[in-house]
């Protein structure tokens, strides 16, 4: 049954580094929730720390450290990533722009997030 902890290790790891990826590729993260991430390592520095020490006292199994240690690692690289992009725009040519503002918006969104301005029909930047 210790391969279940193996697994659930691989797969933790997995999705957050594939976060980072996508975030090294589009150089986007205006979608990403910083706190969420924030949030994720605060909690993962937390489990770590009682690992270490339930393990410290003979009661625990050192698994479960190295599964905080390897999630606490592509977590902190997106806040870090995060913090690095927070001002880069992924920009793609068939997105409209907004009527108030003139920003560009995504194609599901139904306000602007920057005047809050209601997509009534977006004037596009086509022309």
């Amino acid at each position: 049954m210790l391969i279940f902890g193996y697994v659930a290790i691989g797969i933790l790891a997995i999705s957050h580094w594939l976060q980072v990826w996508k975030i090294h590729v589009h150089k986007e993260v205006r979608d990403i929730s910083v706190w969420t991430y924030i949030f994720l390592l605060t909690g993962y520095f937390v489990l770590a720390t009682k690992a270490f020490l339930d393990y410290q006292n003979a009661g625990g199994d050192i698994l479960w450290f190295f599964r905080q240690m390897a999630t606490i690692v592509p977590v902190s690289t997106v806040v870090f990533q995060i913090w690095i992009h927070r001002r880069d725009r992924w920009h793609d040519d068939r997105d409209t722009s907004c009527s108030g503002c003139g920003k560009e918006l995504e194609p599901n969104w139904q306000y602007c997030p920057w005047c809050s301005t209601k997509d009534d029909g977006p004037v596009s930047e086509e022309g």
